[in-house]
């Protein structure tokens, strides 16, 4: 429900009304406002309908000098959308989309710790919308909490929804001393309501895990509805950079990712890898050149160092096969041994070992039902 700003607001009437009355009202335009997520709506109703450039040369001035967040300060505003149109229409005219810059809030206790941010001096920006959010994108891809919470907001705010975004480092004991440390992704997700599960949860797993995020092991994050004490409900994210999750399933012994290695390596070369397949514990690789059958020794020279550097768990050895178009027999077969041969630890199967009791690698496993 949008909120008229009058000329004269009542004393109880918001700060945020305030300062819009002060900024924008004017003798024939009326001004409503509303706030959705993180994004601040700015109505402007006018006979003839109120000209974009004089509403603008107004308002981004006076954005410059405050922070919104003082006025506004629950939930965080990162940007303000004007809306300019002829009373009695249901159309807005025109539209503009300014970029908000605010500084950080002051440190919140427990949960998340927030990292030491150096944002600009507050200030806003007309940004046009597809370049808003490819500044967002790139901003969240720098792991930067504002930018991250920003991109997150570009689809949460329409449901109404605020993000709110911190980072902490987190201790993992299998990171070798020169490595980077961990970070774990805080996300608070605010509502009125208590948002669906499936609405939320696999729009924000997809755009975070699309980020690619480096040095980042997973986002914990909260539904919280205004007004309420706990949490409604809480999802984890694995953040685990695409590449290095690859790698993970390919050394357990995973076909499919063991092809989705292959095949770029491959590709270089020329070669097709058409088929990757396991019969008990030998690999299967079938490859072409266009219809004639791949070199042997370039088709071998791309495909042994990758798999014993991999060494997969339960794979003893990779029958590789060069095949021609439209004949059933290939026309050349080479075995190549892997370590499985040779390393009594990597011998057994993610399954067997999860049938032994090992119940960390069962995640490796595919079953069929």
């Amino acid at each position: 429900m949008l909120n008229p700003v009058e000329t004269r607001p009542a004393a109880n009437k918001s700060q945020l009304a305030h300062w819009l009355a002060q900024v924008l009202s004017q003798r024939g335009m009326r001004v409503k406002f509303q706030v959705r997520g993180n994004a601040l709506h700015i109505l402007c109703d006018g006979l003839p309908c109120p000209d974009q450039e004089t509403v603008l040369s107004h308002l981004v001035p006076a954005l410059e000098q405050i922070d919104l967040n003082q006025l506004m300060p629950d939930p965080s505003l990162y940007q303000a959308i004007v809306y300019g149109r002829a009373l009695g229409q249901s159309r807005p005219n025109w539209t503009s989309t300014l970029q908000l810059h605010s500084p950080p809030p002051a440190p919140t206790p427990p949960t998340f710790d927030r990292e030491p941010s150096t944002r600009p001096t507050p200030r806003a920006t007309v940004v046009p919308s597809g370049e808003l959010m490819l500044s967002n994108r790139s901003a969240a891809q720098r792991g930067a909490p504002d930018g991250i919470a920003r991109y997150l907001s570009e689809s949460l705010s329409a449901l109404g929804v605020a993000v709110r975004v911190k980072v902490k480092s987190i201790p993992y004991p299998n990171r070798s001393p020169q490595s980077a440390p961990l970070k774990r992704l805080g996300i608070v997700c605010e509502a009125n309501y208590s948002p669906d599960p499936t609405l939320i949860s696999e729009p924000i797993a997809q755009k975070l895990r699309g980020l690619d995020l480096q040095d980042y092991r997973d986002a914990i994050v909260l539904i919280q509805v205004r007004g309420e004490a706990e949490p409604d409900w809480m999802l984890r994210v694995d953040l685990t950079p695409q590449s290095e999750m690859l790698r993970e399933w390919a050394r357990w012994g995973d076909a499919g990712a063991i092809d989705r290695l292959l095949k770029p390596t491959l590709a270089d070369r020329g070669i097709q890898l058409d088929t990757t397949t396991l019969t008990d514990s030998t690999l299967h690789l079938c490859c072409r050149a266009g219809t004639k059958a791949p070199d042997r020794e370039k088709t071998i020279e791309a495909i042994a160092p990758l798999l014993q550097r991999l060494g997969p768990q339960g794979l003893h050895r990779a029958a590789v096969y060069g095949l021609v178009a439209d004949q059933e027999k290939s026309a050349w077969m080479e075995v190549l041994k892997l370590p499985a041969q040779e390393h009594p630890a990597l011998a057994d199967s993610a399954w067997t070992l999860a049938q032994k009791g090992d119940w960390e690698r069962s995640r490796f496993c595919s079953i069929a039902f």
